[in-house]
């Protein structure tokens, strides 16, 4: 259902699900070939050719008897250009099952692009014999008439050729083969006959057991093609000539298809490129033959004429083409001239286009323009009429010469030049940060409305193509670095806290443990305690994952017999109050555990002795390290929201005592820009851990960075990946079958020492805090009791923002919902922050282009094309981002609302446009922002020069220069001064974390007191 009922949302989640779906299916009965051939269906829609092949064979292994999956397995070879095995996999499919009409089809749709009209006649009129059959596999009777269409105009094409000399098949039945028509060229592919009865590829014969029996099937016979003769001077057809770089209607339809995606996999862009390139030489040599054979063909049209007298009525007048023409659908031609321009209909269009190869259609549309031209509307039915009663009348044959004539002197023109202009219609916008917004406005009406232009990307300025995977380092690791020592800083006092070079330090690093931090800043981490949390809000609620007990270094299946990667847990709600009892009774069984054991050893009962051994039994490497206890599953609290300030008053002021880049809010934290929450990217979750308890492997939202605080009194172990290896990582999530953004995965250590990844391993304790820097990859599992609290923070640097704006591209191919709205946040900052870092400014200044480029194509394309204006709706404060409800994608300023079931939804232009079939009447478009107002914040962001620090003089105490001592303490006295402004501005913005943009300004103004804010200042409140 997901594959097939376009219903049920839009494609690409659709596929998403079905493979979700299919891969269950697979799991409870692994036998399932029905399932494994779906699940390559799936995959081959959305372009894993290499998934799809796989599931094909493997339902091949399971069920042989299938001719649904030899057909799709032919499907998948014609695409990869591989005739001669999608040939042999076509012959398998209808030799298990003679009436299956796809495979009829396809193989006649491969005979037909390897220029072998007469054995494609055989497979098409095989087809229509299979739909007569009353086969469930037949295709709808759309599909049916356009058979019936492709045959009609084969056997005109066939009859327009030279005849050759003819072959008895293997039943008897004479045929012609007209795939030899052409002396110089030899057959591409074997005919029916021959490819029958022809021995297949070992691999194929191992997977149908029968075969010996199918064998003896005598093939279908083909169809008995009636031959006209034709006179000798006439050239053949022009598609048993053409080179092999010619495109074929499927190829064509691919190329038109791939033109107008927004956005295509590196595959998909390959495909492109090579289209393009073979488009290009096609027009070019059509545009050679053309040269050299004018004079031929007007020697050879009053021939030719003569020739196709004889099949008159059939032929209507405007059709006439020389012998170096191909044949045309003559009803479909005729229909289309007796309807008005603006009745014509796509599909009616589609099916003439597709019967002909682009060369030849814009020739004989030429032609009928200017035969059009040349006679006015009434003349032309006399003609007409005049034909169809006296067939046989010489006045009407001379003006019919006379006609054709003219055409033929008009066709000589250069078709491909003309088609070519129509590439160049529009030219090629080009815009640079250097533009004023008015500048930009400009270039965008200059190239003119069309959807084909409206991307969406925000790459920045040097990544020429989609996102994609990083490929793995080239660095050749030792045996020592692929564990390397974790970076670690040991805090003794405030003032190591607060130096910036820790910040440097942890911005430098994939991952850093800042030791007794919490000790440092005399933190009381008791107000994030169990027992406080229920003194204070026992019924407060929290989400429980519910998971399997294992140690750090296994995970495995539900049989508990092999180690996997896919971690397998549910979710529900709790309380605080239900979740302690659970957290308390799991640690009174364990401390009962510990105790009998203890007095059998004569072991050490303090509690200290019991925490080490704890840690002990949970270390790599110890006895105990695979004991789980007696309970297989466990309860993790992994989420209680700490956001709302009226509830944790006293837990989030204990926060600002932490330095300024690593709080939920300051002024050099992206998220605090962002203007709505974002619940623990922005705001302060708390984690409530037994043992065992895991958070799965994953990098953060958008690549941001983030903060965990241990509260203790128990251990966490960490384990980390560089940024530069997540490429790797991804490789081995898709061969373990888990999806690498959004799937709950355990890598493996094993796996990742013998693909060399190097992995920081450490273990957290009470008071340390850790870094997560951006794009690293973790996962944590507790090593005892504790409670954790996390947030993400943005720092204001080149790297963050590149990385950040990667990935949220990178999702958008991966039809995965980014979290941080990055245009919503990019406009943010725009308004709130000036920047005397280039890079940083740079980047940011080219996503500002880009989006507006994009919102003024897109109001220009609905005014224009679609006559909509778009309804001025301001933005509301405090609202938060928005995304389409079909694709996940932000959606900033422009938008397109419609109700559905008593819900109002949005979307974009996109998914608008194929939820109305092309038009977007029964939406409402809605602009949050006028475009003054963008403009006025493009045009006012600028790059601005750092300023020197230079005390104000009524900071100085009058009368004689004070001595040393004094100076540092008015030093001090203004450092307190600023740390203080800094802790009320901050507490001021957590008071309402969804404050407006200005608003948000004007809370952290205080802390760019005396610009003490390095690469970057915040501006004053509008």
């Amino acid at each position: 259902m997901y594959h097939g009922v376009e219903s049920l949302g839009e494609k690409s989640v659709r596929i998403a699900n079905a493979i979700s779906a299919l891969q269950k299916s697979i799991e409870a009965d692994p036998k399932s070939g029905q399932s494994l051939y779906l699940l390559g269906r799936c995959y081959a829609s959305i372009g894993k050719v290499h998934e799809a092949f796989i599931a094909y064979r493997n339902s091949v292994d399971k069920s042989e008897s299938n001719a649904d999956t030899w057909c799709s397995i032919g499907v998948l070879y014609q695409q990869q250009n591989q005739p001669m095995d999608a040939l042999q996999a076509y012959i398998c499919a209808v030799q298990l099952d003679k009436f299956h009409a796809p495979a009829w089809t396809n193989l006649g749709i491969l005979y037909e692009s390897s220029m072998q009209p007469q054995d494609a006649l055989a497979c098409f009129t095989n087809s229509v014999t299979s739909v007569a059959q009353g086969n469930n596999k037949a295709s709808l009777s759309t599909s049916h008439a356009n058979l019936h269409q492709r045959i009609k105009y084969l056997k005109t094409q066939l009859s327009n050729a030279p005849p050759q000399p003819s072959t008895p098949s293997s039943t008897g039945t004479t045929t012609n083969n007209s795939s030899a028509t052409s002396s110089t060229k030899p057959k591409q592919l074997p005919t029916v006959e021959e490819a029958w009865n022809l021995p297949i590829s070992n691999e194929m014969t191992s997977r149908q057991p029968n075969q010996s029996n199918v064998r003896k099937q005598e093939p279908p016979a083909g169809p008995v093609i009636k031959r006209f003769r034709t006179e000798t001077g006439v050239t053949s057809i022009h598609e048993n000539t053409r080179p092999s770089f010619y495109l074929t209607n499927q190829q064509i339809q691919t190329l038109q298809f791939l033109q107008n995606q927004p956005s295509l996999l590196p595959q998909q862009q390959q495909l492109l490129q090579q289209l393009q390139h073979q488009l290009r030489q096609m027009q070019q040599h059509q545009q050679q033959m053309r040269q050299q054979h004018q004079l031929s063909h007007l020697r050879q049209q009053q021939q030719f004429n003569a020739s196709t007298n004889s099949l008159k009525p059939e032929l209507p007048v405007s059709s006439g083409g020389g012998g170096g023409g191909v044949g045309v659908n003559h009803d479909l031609l005729a229909d289309l001239q007796n309807k008005d321009l603006g009745s014509v209909s796509d599909k009616e269009l589609e099916a003439l286009i597709s019967q002909q190869d682009i060369g030849s259609f814009a020739e004989n549309l030429l032609k009928q323009i200017q035969a059009d031209g040349g006679n006015d509307d009434h003349h032309m039915d006399i003609e007409i009429k005049k034909e169809a009663k006296d067939e046989g009348d010489k006045k009407d044959s001379t003006e019919e010469k006379s006609s054709k004539d003219t055409v033929r002197t008009c066709s000589l023109e250069d078709i491909p030049v003309e088609l070519s202009v129509v590439y160049k219609k529009y030219k090629k916008l080009e815009l640079n940060i250097q533009m004023s917004a008015d500048d930009i406005a400009k270039a965008c009406k200059s190239v003119g409305p069309g959807t084909n232009k409206i991307s969406s990307s925000l790459m920045p300025l040097n990544h020429s193509s989609p996102p994609r995977p990083p490929e793995r380092p080239k660095v050749k690791l030792t045996k020592e670095q692929l564990l390397p020592p974790t970076p670690s800083v040991y805090l003794e006092n405030k003032k190591d806290a607060f130096s910036p070079q820790l910040q440097e330090f942890c911005l430098q690093h994939p991952i850093t443990v800042v030791r007794g931090i919490a000790a440092a800043l005399k933190m009381d981490l008791g107000l994030f305690s169990t027992k406080t949390l229920v003194q204070l809000h026992p019924e407060h609620p929290i989400d429980i994952w519910t998971q399997k007990r294992q140690s750090a270094d296994d995970n495995l299946d539900s049989s508990n017999s092999k180690q996997v990667w896919k971690c397998s847990s549910s979710t529900t709600k709790s309380s605080i109050s239900k979740y302690a009892h659970y957290q308390m009774s799991t640690f009174s069984e364990s401390l009962k555990e510990d105790r009998s054991g203890n007095r059998l050893s004569g072991g050490d009962d303090s509690p200290n002795a019991k925490r080490s051994a704890n840690i002990r039994k949970n270390t790599p490497g110890s006895s105990n390290s695979g004991s789980t206890g007696g309970n297989s599953v466990l309860k993790f609290g992994f989420n209680v929201d700490l956001s709302e300030h009226q509830k944790w008053r006293s837990q989030l002021t204990e926060l600002m005592k932490l330095p300024t880049w690593v709080r939920v809010v300051s002024a050099g934290n992206m998220l605090s820009h962002l203007g709505h929450k974002i619940f623990g990217m922005n705001t302060v979750k708390l984690l409530m851990n037994v043992p065992y308890a895991r958070i799965p492997a994953h990098q953060e939202d958008n690549n941001f960075c983030t903060i965990n605080l241990n509260i203790g009194p128990g251990d966490c172990e960490w384990f980390g990946v560089p940024e530069d290896y997540w490429g790797v990582l991804y490789s081995l999530c898709e061969k373990h079958n888990v999806d690498y953004l959004s799937g709950s995965w355990w890598p493996n250590m094993r796996d990742l020492m013998e693909e060399e990844i190097p992995v920081y391993r450490f273990l957290q304790r009470p008071g340390d805090l850790v870094w997560v820097n951006s794009g690293c990859v973790y996962w944590v599992q507790a090593s005892g009791w504790c409670n954790n609290i996390a947030w993400n923070v943005g720092p204001l640097t080149y790297k963050q923002f590149t990385s950040s704006i990667e990935r949220y591209e990178w999702n958008k191919l991966q039809f995965h919902k980014s979290t941080v709205a990055m245009l919503h946040l990019t406009w943010n900052i725009a308004r709130n922050v000036r920047f005397t870092d280039k890079k940083l400014f740079e980047v940011i200044k080219y996503t500002l282009m880009q989006s507006l480029r994009q919102i003024h194509l897109t109001l220009d394309y609905i005014k224009k094309i679609k006559g909509i204006e778009a309804k001025f709706q301001a933005r509301q404060k405090n609202d938060p981002a928005h995304y389409c409800c079909q694709c996940d994608i932000e959606v900033f300023s422009i938008m397109f609302v419609r109700e559905m079931d008593g819900k109002v939804l949005i979307f974009c232009l996109n998914c608008a446009k194929r939820q109305g079939n092309g038009e977007l009447k029964t939406f409402i478009c809605l602009e949050e922002y006028k475009l003054t107002e963008l403009y006025d914040v493009y045009n006012n962001f600028t790059l601005h020069t750092p300023q020197p620090i230079v005390p104000s003089p009524s900071a100085l105490p009058p009368g004689p220069p004070p001595s040393m001592a004094s100076a540092a303490a008015a030093a001090a006295a203004l450092s307190h001064q600023q740390a203080t402004a800094e802790m009320a501005a901050a507490m001021q913005a957590a008071m309402n974390p969804l404050m407006s943009a200005g608003s948000m300004a004007a809370a952290l103004q205080a802390a760019a007191a005396a610009g003490g804010m390095g690469q970057y200042s915040i501006l004053p409140p509008s």
